[in-house]
């Protein structure tokens, strides 16, 4: 901890005086390859010191991953914003300065949406009552029962945060730094950092609340290097100190859109998120609010941090997963969390009116207004943390980045109303967490048998319902290569065998990637005739019991002439419609051409039956695809 504490403390070189109520100014510098702040006067500095910039590139080699380089930025500062803008007209004319723009100082607190609360809840014997019963933050969030693990154990989570009292009663047992706070900063920072803090890892004591990751390791980091805001060298110190897999949240409001749309600070904020995640680190970056619609970047490395906007929750009255009115949105923003009505501690003096305690009572006071992108950001941070623990415990190793949004967007419950204002889907965290493979396929080749030279068809049934995130899909692979994939967890298809020895596997994968395999290994010969034994039974909820009008039995694609011949087993007097026009499936063979673009429907109908509806088109590699919809 004690890095966090000289982090405050540190002084940049020549810094002018100032008065006790004006922030600083200072130009910000993207150096040409090769130059050095030094190129740039006597007062200039690193904006990141280079030994941390070179570990954090050493740390990004080991996960194997690119990491942009830290040392090409550097800060000069100046007297005010006037002469800023001087000094940056200046530096740019210089052979060793790509860009140079006077930085943003820190930007005031967004307003708030909460209304005040009518009663605050007593203190009795001056100890918080227990107030996990009005947050039903967890729930939302689908993290009750979760596994081992799922407390954040293990787990370290970096807040960039202007002001907390970690002398709160939620905080109080983790040996907080002391924040540091310049004279110009509002006083009431401390209880953002605080609501934020606990409503991650709050103490389960039955006092006040039980953070949603409460085992997590919190480490505060504020923005600034003496007086100066510098975003970016706080988000560098934090990830120097993580361990990939770890969690680092920018809880930072930018003068622009939001954190999102960093404003000047842009490019250098971005190249230390990038850092980060190259190292392996979870970042975590609020939308913002304000209700704007963030603009598209073509800037992979900002791509890298888990943008995520505000949600709306049932309580007060919300709608749960639109979109809360304040947020952010767009299609950079790729997850959501609750934006109101959030139940965390709060500080004095408060920017949210109190549910527990008051001005006299800050550090043992409550809220029910954590709202915003702040509150919606610390709580998806908060359950990923969890969700790292569960990874950790369960399979030695955390999610990556990549791992961890994917896992979110595929499980996640979809915005409702997200047509030109996205914010994303709300994570269910004991789906996103799962560990559990899927049943591995039955399927009707023998290892080690002789089959026939040329078309085979292949059968396959796995369960539906394994892990509890849900059956996705089966695919095979003939010799380490994709020969189709299909959304049936029992069907058949036909694959072309060479002849000679090979490997068939079979995969049934669920949807947040779990897999199982089951392999063979055959010999096509010359001569033989492909046995028509019967499909492996179905397994429980698969089959004939679910009483739908047709079932796909065989699939083949004919790349040559783009079509897609389908083979069904229906129900008597079954009829078949392709793009709602009635078409004939003589045999139970229907034969659909794939254009390269768009999609085309098949609806099979029967008497008593369920209609079965598949959408069929052309994947990416060529191949055509169809997806069952009922």
């Amino acid at each position: 901890m004690a890095a966090f504490t000289i982090l405050a403390a540190t002084a940049v070189a020549a810094q002018p005086a100032l008065s006790a109520t004006t922030p600083p100014a200072q130009v910000l510098v993207r150096l040409a390859p090769g130059a050095s702040a030094a190129a740039l006067g006597r007062s200039a500095q690193p904006m990141i010191p280079p030994a941390r910039a070179a570990r954090l590139r050493t740390a990004a080699g080991r996960s194997g991953r690119r990491s942009p380089d830290l040392t090409r930025w550097a800060v000069v500062p100046a007297a005010n914003r006037a002469a800023a803008a001087r000094l940056a007209a200046r530096l740019r004319g210089l052979p060793a300065v790509r860009t140079a723009t006077v930085a943003p100082g820190p930007a005031e607190a967004p307003a708030q949406q909460c209304a005040a609360i009518g009663d605050v809840f007593p203190l009795a014997d001056g100890t918080p009552p227990a107030l996990d019963g009005r947050s039903s933050i967890a729930n939302t969030l689908g993290m009750t029962d979760l596994p081992a693990g799922g407390d954040g154990a293990g787990v370290k989570l970096a807040d960039v945060e202007y002001d907390w009292d970690p002398s709160h009663v939620e905080l109080a047992d983790r040996n907080l730094p002391q924040p540091y706070r310049p004279g110009f900063t509002p006083a009431k920072n401390i209880s953002h950092g605080t609501a934020a803090l606990s409503l991650i890892g709050g103490r389960a004591d039955g006092v006040g609340i039980t953070g949603l990751a409460p085992r997590v390791e919190l480490i505060p980091v504020g923005p600034w290097v003496g007086s100066t805001y510098n975003p970016s060298f706080a988000i560098a110190a934090a990830a120097d100190e993580l361990d990939p897999g770890d969690v680092l949240l920018i809880e930072q409001q930018s003068q622009d859109k939001g954190p999102a749309d960093t404003g000047e600070f842009g490019p250098s904020v971005a190249a230390a998120i990038a850092a980060a995640t190259a190292k392996g680190i979870v970042v975590v970056l609020p939308a913002g609010n304000g209700g704007f619609a963030l603009d598209p970047r073509d800037d992979p490395a900002v791509d890298t941090a888990i943008v995520v906007g505000g949600g709306e929750i049932a309580a007060g009255g919300g709608t749960l997963a639109a979109r809360h009115v304040s947020s952010n949105h767009g299609p950079r923003v790729d997850v959501q969390g609750p934006a109101h009505a959030v139940v965390t501690a709060t500080a004095a003096p408060s920017y949210y009116p109190y549910l527990v305690g008051g001005d006299t009572d800050g550090s043992r006071s409550y809220t029910a207004c954590f709202n915003g992108t702040s509150s919606a950001s610390a709580a998806v941070a908060g359950a990923i943390a969890s969700m790292q623990g569960i990874a950790r415990a369960r399979r030695g190793t955390p999610f990556t980045p990549g791992e961890v949004l994917a896992r979110l967007r595929a499980t996640g419950t979809p915005q409702p109303d997200a047509a030109g204002q996205n914010v994303g889907p709300l994570p269910r965290i004991a789906l996103a967490a799962d560990l559990t493979a899927p049943t591995a396929p039955a399927i009707n080749l023998e290892s080690d048998s002789r089959v026939g030279v040329g078309q085979q068809v292949i059968r396959w049934a796995t369960a539906e319902e394994a892990g509890g995130s849900g059956f996705a899909r089966v695919t095979v692979f003939v010799d380490g290569k994709e020969a189709f994939r299909s959304d049936l967890a029992a069907g058949a298809s036909a694959i072309t065998l060479t002849a000679g020895a090979h490997r068939v596997t079979v995969r049934a994968a669920d949807t947040v990637g779990n897999h199982a395999d089951t392999i063979v290994r055959v010999t096509a010969v010359d001569g033989l005739v492909e046995s028509h034994d019967p499909p492996p039974p179905a397994p429980p909820g698969v089959g004939d019991a679910r009483r739908l009008a047709a079932r796909v039995v065989r699939q083949a694609w004919n790349p040559a002439a783009g079509t897609l011949t389908l083979r069904f087993r229906t129900m008597a007097g079954a009829l078949v419609r392709l793009d709602r026009r009635p078409v004939a499936a003589r045999g139970g063979v229907l034969v659909v051409r794939v254009p390269r673009t768009g999609t085309r429907l098949v609806v099979v109908r029967a008497k008593g039956c369920r209609p079965l509806r598949l959408r069929v088109w052309r994947a990416a590699n060529g191949i055509g695809r169809f997806k069952r919809l009922s």
